[in-house]
């Protein structure tokens, strides 16, 4: 049997368009589950240090976290206007281990304010114009955002880094406080951190 020329350089363009459909298919494939996977480990986990620690429920905030031992709830505002409402945790020594009042030393905290602009790019709606330094970050498994100010609160000694991510019409943000770096505890505070409402 006699294919004539035409016939063949047909039959050859077809293999070529499937071969291109399955290479261009397998790698686009490919792609999505490295990026799946890159998420899933760039979201911290809870890890055996966190056994022992204790677990901070704020139901009217709609959120839950655990602290190590040495930090203590010190301070929780729920405001009815919604500016104010918060969740902070002091430590007895700071940093450096200079001694302090119990509860006292502004170690981190969990701040909420009312969402009133849902399209505002992220880099709007930092804690105190802290600069975003990451969008791709989860928050309680919600995309969000890391920023830093190296200014410190209330443009003082005392630099920062947040966490934060929008969250039923409110966004949440979790700040450290004493550096901008984030520490391995820090790292399994911020794992620990989930949405209750």
């Amino acid at each position: 049997m006699k294919i004539n020329q035409e016939g063949f350089s047909n039959i050859i363009m077809a293999i070529i368009i499937v071969v291109l459909v399955i290479v261009i298919g397998y790698f686009t494939f490919s792609n999505a589950i490295v990026k799946k996977f890159e998420q899933i480990v760039q979201q911290p986990t809870p890890k055996a240090e966190t056994i022992g620690w204790e677990t901070y429920n704020n139901s009217s905030l709609g959120f839950s976290i655990k602290y190590p031992s040495d930090a203590k709830p010190s301070i929780e505002l729920n405001d009815q206007d919604k500016l104010n409402r918060l969740t902070g945790f002091g430590k007895s020594t700071d940093k450096s281990g200079g001694k302090l009042l119990p509860g006292k030393y502004k170690y981190f905290e969990v701040r909420l304010y009312e969402d009133t602009d849902p399209t505002a790019d992220v880099s709007l709606i930092t804690f105190l114009d802290a600069k975003v330094i990451s969008k791709d970050i989860k928050l309680g498994g919600v995309s969000g955002y890391k920023a830093v100010l190296t200014a410190g609160y209330d443009r003082g000694d005392d630099p920062l880094v947040e966490f934060g991510a929008r969250h039923n019409g409110d966004i949440y943000h979790l700040i450290f406080y004493g550096d901008i770096n984030v520490s391995n505890e820090e790292q399994q505070i911020l794992s620990t951190f989930k949405f209750t409402k």
